[in-house]
C-alpha cells in the first residue's frame, strides 16, 4: 500500500510543484521547495524579539514530501528515523541562507515559515513552533498531511507521533547566525539603513 501511495505522489509531484510557483533550491541536495508569502496568521513574537504580523513577508518553506518520504520509508526505528529527518533538515538549511541572501528582497523577508504534522518539535536547529489556531484551517491541512502520516510512521509503533499541524517559524537573523556557510559580504539591515557587515560564516 505504502509503495503505491508513494509511487503515485511520485507522478503528481510536478504538477503540484507547477501549481504552488514553488522554486527548487537544489534538486539533488535540499529537502526544501520555498515561495514568498504574506503572512495571514495571528501575531507572533519569535524568541529574538522578531515580531511577525499579517501581512509580513515571509520565506515559505514547503518540504519536498517525495524526496522525503522515500528517504524515511525503508526506516523501521523512530529513533532513527527522526536523526535522518534531522539532519536532512540541517543539511539543507544552509542552502536556505544563501538562497536569502541573493533575493533582491532580503531585507523585507522577515523570516522562514512552514507547516508540518511530522515530528518537528525540536528546537536545536532554531526553529520555533506555534499552534495553528484557526480549526479550519487545522482541518484542512491534517486531511493533506494524512498520506505523509501514513507513509512516515513505523508500523506497530508503540509512540505513535502527534500527526496535529503546526507552524514553524524562524528569523532571519537566526538563520544567517546559525545556519549560513558562505564567506562572501553580505548586507545588514540596522536601524539607521544598510551597512556594510563583515560576512557570516
Amino acid at each position: 500500500m505504502r509503495k503505491v501511495i508513494l509511487f503515485c505522489w511520485r507522478l503528481l509531484d510536478p504538477l503540484y510543484y507547477q501549481f504552488t510557483r514553488l522554486t527548487y533550491i537544489d534538486y539533488r541536495k535540499n529537502i526544501f521547495r520555498v515561495r514568498l508569502t504574506r503572512y495571514l496568521g495571528h501575531p507572533v513574537v519569535l524568541a529574538d524579539g522578531t515580531h511577525i504580523q499579517k501581512n509580513d513577508l515571509l520565506l515559505k518553506i514547503h518540504f519536498h514530501n517525495v524526496r522525503l518520504l522515500s528517504e524515511l520509508s525503508q526506516i523501521q526505528n523512530e529513533f532513527q528515523k527522526g536523526k535522518v529527518f534531522f539532519h536532512l533538515v540541517k543539511d539543507s538549511l544552509p542552502g536556505i541562507a544563501d538562497f536569502l541572501t541573493k533575493h533582491p528582497k532580503q531585507h523585507q523577508i522577515k523570516g522562514l515559515i512552514g507547516i508540518t504534522s511530522l515530528n518537528f518539535r525540536s528546537n536545536r536547529l532554531g526553529f520555533e513552533i506555534y499552534p495553528i489556531k484557526n480549526k479550519i484551517y487545522k482541518l484542512i491541512k491534517m486531511s493533506a498531511f494524512l498520506p505523509i502520516n501514513i507513509l512516515s510512521s513505523v508500523p506497530d509503533s508503540r509512540n505513535k507521533p502527534s500527526h496535529e499541524p503546526v507552524y514553524f517559524f524562524m528569523s532571519r537573523d537566526v538563520l544567517f547566525k546559525g545556519h549560513a556557510n558562505f564567506s562572501r559580504k553580505i548586507y545588514v539591515l540596522e536601524e539607521n539603513g544598510l551597512i556594510e557587515g563583515d560576512g557570516i560564516t
